[in-house]
């Protein structure tokens, strides 16, 4: 896909916005791929793979789209404060933002998700080494901002990289739970194993819950997993690991999962 090609994808997703709206989305994204592209281009990349390297930072265009349609502000303001590069109207400019600030390199979008409620945007990020799930949200005020992010270390001979995290919503009271990772391409079914300790039993229980066939996926020829998980908490926790089985029925486990909690 060519970076016009790109930009004509993301427009065709857009809903409910102005020509002079869409026409503004529309310079943004093409200023932002071609702000990445210069500084690739800087470190020597050859033109194609910057190009490439830059869109794949952004994410799928289609979903870029959507998010934009979902949280885009009035015009006036958007144009306003884009000009001054305070205003981020792309959601992938905010997570440029919190790569840069967890010092990971050269990040691209894997994956947009939400949760159920709908209370935030969540991006599976890679880097080098690195893979992150960011929340994001939207402010008529200044656009796209990170909000928090949890951040795993990826090493090419692990079978399993994995992380969990919750998210607590301070003004109801509900907790949202994402599991993500990466793992190797032969892996087809995965499965959360946790070890709990229960107050009422005074004793440490195992409880298993399986990863959605549908939640493993594959990208740019890497398998990833991102779930939300339903009807589970972290109370009472002491430690946990994803297993992983191949088409061969071999088994394999991730390191213990690092955890982060997040209020908001």
């Amino acid at each position: 896909m060519t970076k016009a090609e790109y930009v004509a994808a993301v427009c065709a997703a857009l809903r409910r916005l102005t020509p002079r709206e869409r026409a503004s989305v529309r310079d943004e994204i093409d200023g932002h791929i071609e702000d990445h592209m210069a500084d690739l281009l800087v470190l020597d990349y050859p033109r194609a793979l910057a190009e490439q390297r830059a869109l794949a930072a952004m994410g799928d265009p289609e979903e870029v789209g959507k998010a934009i349609s979902r949280q885009y502000s009035p015009f006036w303001l958007a144009a306003g404060l884009a000009g001054t590069g305070m205003y981020r109207v792309l959601p992938g400019q905010a997570v440029a933002v919190a790569a840069d600030r967890g010092d990971v390199d050269h990040p691209r979008v894997v994956k947009w998700v939400s949760d159920r409620a709908r209370s935030g945007l969540y991006s599976l990020v890679e880097g080098d080494d690195a893979l992150m799930l960011c929340l994001l949200r939207f402010s008529p005020a200044g656009g796209w901002y990170g909000l928090c992010s949890a951040q795993l270390e990826t090493w090419q001979n692990a079978d399993v990289s994995a992380g969990i995290c919750s998210h607590n919503h301070r003004q109801d009271g509900r907790e949202v739970l994402f599991l993500f990772g990466r793992v190797e391409t032969d892996i087809r079914r995965l499965e959360l194993e946790a070890t709990f300790w229960e107050e009422e039993a005074e004793a440490m229980t195992v409880r298993t819950v399986p990863v959605p066939a549908e939640d493993l996926f594959e990208e740019h020829g890497r398998r990833y997993f991102v779930t939300e998980l339903e009807g589970f908490s972290l109370d009472g926790w002491i430690e946990g690991r994803v297993l992983g089985w191949t088409d061969s029925g071999q088994m394999r486990a991730s390191e213990p999962l690092v955890r982060w909690y997040w209020n908001t």
